[in-house]
């Protein structure tokens, strides 16, 4: 009898998967972290990508604001890897601000803090939390070589002096084309608003004390400073007022050194002073003040001012007083110099006079090169400003 087949033993069954130990939301909250991290990792890049590029970028612009300025790089290598900030350093300048600096001071250059326009751009009045000081910000938006030259001049000139009757440039910016200048905030604005008609009648020994200090800082400017400065653009608007109306000069951007010159701009009306020589030349100097002072003022300083207003306009600047006879002058240290009888020639009548004379006498020896002429005042702008009368002269 045959055996029983025996039947092959059935195959274990196949283990079941393991469950997997990461959920869904697992896997969601890794794929973010490393897409967070990512992302920062980037914006770090970025960050130091752009830092580098303005870095390079500001290094550009102190270097060509340094050769604006005169100062040329030398050309050995150890000189030439000398980063151009120390350069600008040695320069003594104020602060630099950046663009975003002075937007946020000024509300983003808003109009409710306009406080005055000029000829190539705007005057702000900023406010720095940090310090909870306040500034006057120009902002020069005229895009021009010349609104570029102001801006360097005022850089290089009133960056480096320091009088109290004169503007303090307290910091600047130069960045991206955009040109900037902070300087001392002055409550009581520009002379010109204050000797207008609709305005409150400005009392004389505020005037006069007003002339005082403007001399003082032209005689700084051309005898106490390093190098000495011609302002060359001396006129009401450009005197600005603190709050107890002490006078400080502003606008250096048409400044030149005083050997580049031959003076002062001398501003004023031919009209208004012809008006007061013959007031001079009647013995009626005194009918010049203004009249809405009601003879409230002194009319010994009231002379003394108009008359050395008139020595100040002669037209020969070698006749004119230098501003530190001025001081002494207006001081009441020094007399007023001899008065011409009548109004003086003008200087080139004068010279052509001169050559005529000369010729006629058969003088070889003549020479036709114009005189040599002195550093000249301004005090005679100022003087007729303050004492006379605005409205036009028939």
């Amino acid at each position: 009898m045959a055996a029983p087949a025996v039947s092959a033993p059935a195959p274990a069954p196949a283990p079941a998967p393991a469950p997997s130990s990461h959920h869904p939301a697992e896997i969601r909250d890794l794929v973010i972290g490393i897409g967070i991290g990512v992302f920062f990792f980037l914006l770090l890049v970025g960050l130091v990508i752009t830092q580098s590029l303005r870095k390079i970028e500001w290094r550009a612009a102190v270097r060509s604001l340094l050769d604006k300025l005169g100062w040329k790089a030398k050309v050995d290598d150890e000189e030439a890897h000398i980063d151009p900030e120390v350069r600008l350093a040695e320069l003594k300048l104020p602060s630099r601000y950046t663009y975003r600096d002075l937007s946020i001071a000024t509300k983003g250059f808003s109009s409710k803090e306009l406080i005055g326009k000029g000829g190539f751009g705007e005057v702000y009045k900023a406010h720095f939390l940090q310090d909870r000081s306040t500034v006057a910000v120009k902002k020069i938006s005229e895009q021009s070589l010349q609104a570029e030259r102001q801006f360097l001049a005022e850089m290089a000139i009133i960056g480096r002096i320091s009088h109290r009757n004169l503007v303090q440039l307290k910091g600047w910016c130069y960045e991206k084309g955009n040109m900037l200048l902070v300087c001392d905030y002055m409550p009581n604005g520009s002379l010109d608003r204050h000797l207008a008609p609709s305005e409150k009648v400005l009392e004389w020994s505020n005037r006069y004390e007003i002339v005082k200090g403007v001399a003082a800082g032209l005689f700084y400017l051309h005898e106490g400073s390093e190098k000495q400065i011609i302002h060359n653009d001396v006129k009401p608007s450009n005197v600005l007022l603190d709050a107890d109306f002490n006078p400080r000069l502003s606008d250096f951007g048409l400044a030149i050194l005083i050997e580049d010159t031959l003076g002062d701009t001398l501003s004023g009306q031919e009209t208004l002073l012809s008006w007061v020589w013959r007031l001079q030349e009647e013995s009626r100097l005194l009918d010049a003040a203004d009249t809405r002072l009601a003879e409230n003022y002194s009319g010994t300083e009231m002379i003394r001012l108009l008359q050395l207003g008139l020595i100040c306009c002669y037209p020969d600047p070698a006749a004119r007083p230098t501003m530190r006879y001025c001081n002494q002058v207006l001081l009441g240290d020094a007399p007023i110099p001899p008065l011409a009888k009548s109004k003086p020639l003008p200087f080139h009548s004068m010279h052509l006079l001169q050559i005529d004379e000369e010729l006629q006498a058969g003088d070889s020896s003549f020479s036709s090169e114009r005189p040599s002429p002195a550093e000249s005042s301004t005090a005679a702008m100022l003087s007729r400003s303050l004492s006379l009368e605005i409205s036009p002269v028939e």
